[in-house]
């Protein structure tokens, strides 16, 4: 007579264990990888600042001074025409970033050849916006040039007097963002906003205006609502405070709410910043209005605290 061999099997409970075991690892491993990939895009957004401290550094090495920025409300893509006549100091009218190209590794060596696109360069890749609004035709840009610093064309050997290392160069600023300061009404939103790109030569529309568009930049005061340093003697010194109280920069803001007046980072750990001797931190979401706009300034004799 035979008899069969029993063999091991597995109850509905033992699989139903098993699988709860694996949802509970999955659910751990899930936030260690999106941490993961946060600080890689985070550290891609960096490295961009630092490519565009080397082409400041390179621009002061070839003209013995950096790109000067005229605050000029309307950049018209015929700026580029003119580079091409060789007038004097073409850079000189055409958006923050434009100048640098040439010394950027990889780039075209002559901005009269430069085609319209997206350049990686001037992309953070953790810029919400740029998946949220339709680009201009012009080189759309996640990083904001510090005007305030730039406009009498510094060199970097005499041109700071507080320090290359107490004065930011550049920041993440979020590619499409508004005009005017969002109002609190949610009915009055559409009377309250204008929608701004930030580009490196925003594109005239048939009068010959920007209105869709804006460089690059910030502290600039070619532009209406744009927060600027103020500096005031203090008695203990020179202090600057922003033009409007409490501003400094805004961290993970919803699209509604990315007002053009000030920088923005997607980074809930602060502002990726690149200061003018080239290196890059970043800020505090709770850095305080003083020190942030002290260090926009190059020139006003401001004690930084600890920053």
């Amino acid at each position: 007579m035979t008899t069969r061999s029993s063999r091991p099997g597995v109850s509905l409970i033992e699989v139903i264990v098993a699988m709860a075991i694996v949802a509970i690892l999955i659910g751990l491993l899930l936030p260690a990888i999106q941490s993961v990939r946060r600080t890689a895009v985070r550290l891609q957004s960096c490295n961009n600042l630092k490519q565009i401290g080397l082409a400041f550094q390179q621009h002061d090495a070839t003209k013995g001074r950096l790109p000067g920025m005229d605050n000029a409300l309307v950049v018209r893509t015929y700026d580029l025409r003119l580079a091409a006549a060789g007038l004097p100091d073409p850079d000189a009218d055409i958006g923050p970033l434009l100048a640098l190209i040439p010394f950027i590794e990889g780039e075209p060596q002559s901005v009269t050849h430069m085609d319209y696109g997206i350049r990686k360069v001037f992309v953070s890749p953790g810029d919400p916006t740029l998946n949220s609004a339709e680009p201009p035709l012009s080189t759309p840009a996640s990083y904001g040039v510090n005007v305030a610093a730039l406009e009498t064309k510094p060199n970097l050997t005499s041109g700071f007097p507080d320090g290359l290392t107490n004065t930011i160069a550049a920041t993440e600023r979020y590619f499409h963002s508004f005009m005017r300061q969002p109002t609190r009404d949610p009915s009055l939103l559409s009377l309250s906003l204008s929608c701004s790109y930030s580009s490196i030569s925003p594109d005239p529309d048939a009068q010959g205006n920007a209105a869709h568009g804006r460089r690059a930049s910030f502290a600039d005061r070619g532009y209406y609502g744009e927060v600027v340093p103020v500096t005031y003697n203090g008695p203990n010194g020179p202090v600057t405070r922003p033009s409007v109280p409490g501003q400094t920069f805004q961290v993970q803001p919803k699209l509604q709410s990315a007002w053009s007046g000030v920088p923005q980072t997607p980074f809930a750990a602060g502002l990726p910043t690149l200061l003018f001797d080239g290196s890059v931190r970043t800020l505090s979401p709770g850095i305080d209005a003083a020190v942030f706009w002290g260090a926009v300034t190059r020139d006003k004799g401001e004690v930084l605290t600890d920053w």
